[in-house]
């Protein structure tokens, strides 16, 4: 199922257990945040904060990071952003969809073009979410 829209927001569910979100045996959704920008991270570290249901277990800032972050950690998800040095995101994602394929990876970014959008599906992404989206111009 996917549910496109002129937000910069979709999704993507191959299973549709995943549409109730997953959640570790503890009831917390276990996040690991990806960004090459530590003060975007401490942001949305700060916001998932004040929820009672997540938690954030880990950063990475590169895509080698969160492929080594995932392995060990096994997140409920990974909120991932596109555009980093070395390993970028959308490889990262791919990887991770490879090694876990069951484990949602959520694309956060500042593209808003198709192009970014397919290669996200094709990646293995569950969403893409632009990160400006919801915010008024």
């Amino acid at each position: 199922m996917s549910s496109p829209d002129m937000s910069g927001i979709w999704t993507t569910y191959s299973d549709p257990s995943m549409r109730g979100g997953r959640r570790s045996p503890g009831g917390k959704i276990r996040v690991l945040i990806v960004d090459d920008h530590p003060g975007y991270r401490r942001s949305l570290r700060s916001t998932f904060e004040l929820e009672e249901d997540i938690e954030v277990i880990g950063e990475a800032s590169n895509g080698n990071e969160a492929t080594d972050r995932a392995a060990e950690l096994k997140p409920d998800l990974v909120l991932m952003d596109i555009n980093m040095t070395g390993l970028s995101g959308m490889e990262a994602t791919r990887k991770i969809s490879q090694m876990s394929p069951n484990m949602p990876v959520i694309i956060l970014t500042m593209f808003k073009d198709q192009e970014h959008l397919r290669e996200a599906r094709r990646a293995g992404a569950s969403a893409y979410v632009v990160k400006d989206a919801g915010t008024e111009t």
